[in-house]
């Protein structure tokens, strides 16, 4: 059941609030592992509205070169979540073009989509009917996607494109999110809701990364990540109304897909959970590998809210080493919570963050206490001493 929002910039809906009411234990983690097929549908018209790229040069868009919908996946998952080209008659390696009758220019994606389904389900009805198949319509700029440029319901498989993003990992990778029944991901940058929703840098969901055909190595926010269950080994919960608080280690992402780290000394998401607050996602955003091209927030530690799997997510704070997030009053009582980053450990294997999250005046740990400074060894230079009157680093 896909739907359309006209307001929203990039074409995807918001179904009715039933979405955001579902426990944890409805969302369906299995959609994000196993092995899915993609059916690239190249749209085109008896009057001369086509599409820019042939089918060779969309199967390597989408599946071949060095940044496509089928790399950010595998690459973010740690091989878990693969799209692989579909088989069928007359498809060529993934792709399939359908030549339609009817002038599609000007004409609403919604009807083009339904033209092109309507073409297609004899063809292959019997594989696309299948549960681990997506197809992915690539239409002309001439049809009206009312403002926006690529739309998928969520969860849905069928995805539209116009023909001018359809070759872009970014647009790929979120419309792709879309349809796995992710909301987008913002940050509170100029205080307009729509413009907003999609401004967070570190995720995928978010729309900052670049607009190019090489786009950007980049995967989701801790809100997201956590949603998606690839790394659930990696996962902790802590409820500081339980009177339960957290000192330890965040590791990036690309150190866990390398194998230098240990899901018994390691946590790359941290969820904090109150019954009267929105869950938090607390994520360290180390910037290499597998996303070195965050154009923000790299490198730092990203505290991001979710309420639910479908739901929009906010990053609410970026730290760095020393910094406080503070969240007043929280569960409704007297305190605040406090996250702190106490210190960075870097050149390590793996990278490190360690943080503490506890209620304030309700626990006694503290960055001085609880871990240990590595020692340079005798063979390292000094670190020259700053003069006093330099900035600190």
């Amino acid at each position: 059941n896909d739907g359309y929002d006209e307001d929203d910039d990039d074409g995807y809906y918001e179904d009715d609030d039933n979405r955001y009411n579902k426990d944890d234990d409805e969302w369906d983690f299995d959609r994000f592992k196993g092995s899915y097929k993609i059916l690239v549908v190249r749209v085109v018209d008896a009057n001369d509205n086509s599409v820019a790229q042939s089918e060779e040069r969309l199967y390597n868009d989408f599946f071949e070169d060095e940044n496509n919908l089928r790399e950010r996946y595998l690459q973010c998952s740690d091989n878990q979540l693969e799209f692989e080209p579909a088989t069928g008659s007359d498809v060529n390696n993934g792709v399939l073009t359908i030549e339609l009758q009817h002038n599609i220019a000007n004409k609403d994606s919604f009807t083009v989509r339904n033209l092109v389904m309507m073409k297609i389900y004899p063809m292959i009805g019997d594989t696309i009917d299948d549960d681990m198949y997506y197809i992915m319509m690539v239409m002309p700029n001439t049809v009206d996607f009312d403002g926006a440029f690529a739309w998928s319901g969520y969860p849905s498989r069928i995805i539209s494109l116009q023909s001018m993003v359809a070759s872009l990992p970014m647009v790929q990778g979120h419309e792709m999110g879309h349809a796995l029944d992710f909301s987008h991901s913002g940050k509170v940058v100029t205080g307009d809701y729509w413009e907003d929703q999609t401004k967070d840098p570190t995720c995928i969901m978010g729309y900052e990364g670049l607009l190019t055909d090489s786009g950007s190595a980049m995967c989701f926010s801790g809100s997201k990540t956590w949603y998606t269950g690839w790394y659930d080994d990696y996962h902790q919960t802590v409820k500081p109304h339980m009177q339960q608080s957290f000192q330890g280690d965040l590791v990036g992402i690309d150190d866990v897909v390398n194998g230098l780290t240990d899901p018994d000394k390691h946590t790359l998401v941290l969820r904090v959970k109150g019954p009267n607050e929105k869950d938090l996602h607390i994520m360290y955003q180390r910037q290499k590998g597998v996303i070195q091209d965050l154009e923000e927030d790299g490198d730092t530690v990203v505290v991001t809210e979710q309420a639910r799997g479908s739901a929009q997510s906010w990053s609410r704070a970026t730290l760095g080493e020393g910094d406080i997030y503070r969240v007043s009053r929280w569960n409704g009582g007297v305190n605040s919570l406090i996250v702190q980053v106490c210190q960075f450990i870097m050149g390590g294997s793996p990278d490190k963050a360690h943080i503490l999250v506890y209620i304030e005046n309700k626990s006694d740990i503290n960055c001085k206490t609880g871990f240990t400074v590595p020692t340079p060894s005798p063979t390292q230079s000094p670190v020259p001493t700053s003069s006093p009157t330099q900035s600190p680093v």
